[in-house]
């Protein structure tokens, strides 16, 4: 294992590693509060965490795109200074804040919808008055915001030496160049070949919404700008609205 950390792309076999475990946290802590709705078996318990890797890949992949571009783009005698673990560092730092912010943030979402993340987070983005004011009043933000920091800075600690492994070791620029591309085909294969139906595989939706992942889902909404209107708002047939109307109108 600790030949993957002594090579030039090695920081994003520490990225994959943050991102796998922080993911695989969030989908056992929503497995639990839902546990008396998911009917498991065992093909479903299995398919929760094999479909949920493969969704945990894609985001990786995204994630690790401005790090795939600082490893190939810095010459060797500047990457193997110790000045450059500087801007690395903040890099890491920057998107583990993000993925430790998207754990309280997927679970808090998950205890009110029952879901990964849909156009109903990319709303609170948009209407950020309304939401910061009720988070504000919910929530001990200055306690919350030192222990996401505190835990995003023991995160970078811990894998401190996994990353600077990556300087031990010299490649030339054409071989960088060759592995960033073939690095390349997993996020752009994610992005035009895989969309957030593949994980419903199952009639339990809690068992479907687990094997996905909150990062993922947020952006495929984003994208499509959509929202399942029958699954989050009661409704009635026609033929209901009708008689309804027809009563209205009666009286």
């Amino acid at each position: 294992m600790q030949a993957l950390f002594k090579h030039r792309f090695g920081p994003l076999v520490v990225l994959a590693l943050i991102v796998f475990t922080l993911s695989f946290i969030t989908r056992v802590t929503l497995m639990i509060i839902s546990w008396t709705n998911l009917e498991l078996t065992f093909l479903r318990f299995t398919g929760i965490f094999f479909i949920g890797l493969f969704y945990d890949m894609i985001v990786w992949s995204f994630f690790a795109i401005p790090v795939a571009l600082y490893c190939w783009l810095m010459k060797d005698s500047w990457y193997q200074k110790k000045w450059q673990r500087i801007p690395l560092f903040i890099l890491f730092f920057i998107i583990t804040l993000i993925l430790v912010i998207n754990v309280g943030g997927e679970i808090i979402f998950w205890d009110e919808f029952n879901v990964r993340y849909n156009f109903i987070a990319v709303d609170y983005l948009v209407y950020t008055t309304e939401v910061l004011g009720n988070i504000r009043e919910s929530y001990n933000i200055p306690f919350i915001a030192a222990g996401v920091a505190m835990l995003t800075v023991f995160i970078i600690f811990s894998i401190r030496k996994k990353l600077t492994a990556s300087q031990e070791v010299s490649m030339r620029f054409g071989k960088r160049t060759v592995f960033f591309f073939v690095f390349m085909l997993v996020p752009v294969a994610g992005y035009f070949l895989v969309n957030n139906r593949l994980k419903n595989s199952s009639s339990n939706n809690y068992v479907n919404e687990l094997g996905g992942n909150g990062i993922y889902e947020f952006g495929s909404a984003f994208w499509n700008n959509e929202l399942d209107y029958n699954k989050f708002y009661a409704t009635r047939n026609d033929s209901a609205n009708f008689k309804i109307l027809r009563n209205m109108l009666d009286s």
